[in-house]
């Protein structure tokens, strides 16, 4: 099994890619903030906390994040591996994700972050905002999204780099771009 953490700035094609990638190699797509959004639909206790933390561009908290996730592992059958999109966000969540997946004997096999401008990033957010209309890219929201990303989750970059984990692809371009240098790495890493 082979898992892999898809990170980057708000926009820069996590989802996207993640999608394109589980249906050409089979991993499951984990995205926390899909889960959030549906626990948002249902009117949730869950849903209704998450849309007064995010909807302001805040991190939801780790101590509800990280067992979120590690039922979502343990209740999969996928044999394949996961595409982590939308976590870890914090250093402490990716310590725990870290431990977690080595217990299992299914450590994270590579960590890919998308490396995109920040304009490139504000013009995506602008056209999904009108396309999606998601209540977590408005202009004060994404301006805390992005000062969360910087002081919370930039800092994963130096961690799983330690951990001779991180792979970076240029996201500036077009979707086919990002998928080809990602297919790349995975490729390689998937080699018998």
């Amino acid at each position: 099994m082979n898992n892999i953490v898809i990170m980057g700035l708000p926009a820069a094609g996590k989802g996207t890619l993640c999608q394109r990638l589980s249906q050409q190699y089979g991993f499951e797509h984990i995205s926390t903030g899909e889960i959030l959004r549906s626990e948002q639909a249902k009117g949730t206790k869950l849903g209704n906390m998450a849309t007064r933390v995010i909807d302001s561009g805040g991190y939801m908290p780790d101590d509800i994040m990280i067992p979120m996730l590690k039922e979502r592992v343990i209740a999969s059958d996928n044999a394949v591996g996961f595409l982590f999109d939308g976590f870890p966000r914090t250093k402490e969540q990716a310590k725990h994700l870290h431990a977690f997946l080595f217990m299992r004997k299914q450590p994270i096999a590579s960590v890919i972050f998308l490396d995109v401008k920040k304009n490139v990033a504000v013009e995506r957010l602008l056209k999904r905002a009108t396309i999606e209309n998601r209540p977590d890219d408005t202009e004060s929201a994404i301006v805390n999204r992005w000062n969360e990303y910087e002081q919370k989750t930039l800092p994963l970059i130096d961690y799983f780099s330690k951990l001779g984990l991180i792979e970076t692809v240029d996201a500036n371009g077009t979707t086919d771009h990002s998928h080809a240098q990602a297919s790349v790495i995975i490729d390689r890493i998937l080699k018998p």
